[in-house]
């Protein structure tokens, strides 16, 4: 995995909150991922359920230079600034489980039908 040059990679993984056994695993996923290649390292930030948290906790991974944000949204319209001023940076952000109304890389979801079977 290489990012236009760069031999390490850093991500940002911003959930939501670990307040549910769905959110926890989808950290662990992450971690999982991130093993398996030696040059990528994450930070992950916990939102504690609070938009205004969430939104800080951006600009604290956009300070730390990350080369990606992975964001699992508190809510949609709340953390829209937030996603914009990733995308001003020109950094990837991918949105997971909620969107947002604004410009992404890349929005991933699942079906909760499929996930109710």
């Amino acid at each position: 995995m290489k990012v236009a040059g760069k031999d390490k990679i850093v991500l940002g993984f911003s959930q939501t909150c670990f307040n549910h056994p769905w959110r926890t695993a989808m950290l662990e996923s992450v971690l999982a991922e991130v093993k398996r290649h030696p040059n990528v390292s994450v930070i992950t930030t916990d939102g504690n359920c609070d938009a205004a948290k969430q939104s800080n906790d951006i600009d604290n991974l956009l300070f730390c230079g990350v080369d990606a944000i992975l964001l699992s949204l508190v809510e949609s319209s709340g953390l829209a600034p937030a996603a914009r001023r990733v995308m001003a940076k020109q950094i990837t952000l991918l949105l997971l489980d909620r969107f947002a109304p604004t410009v992404k890389t890349v929005f991933i979801v699942q079906s909760n039908v499929d996930m109710a079977y």
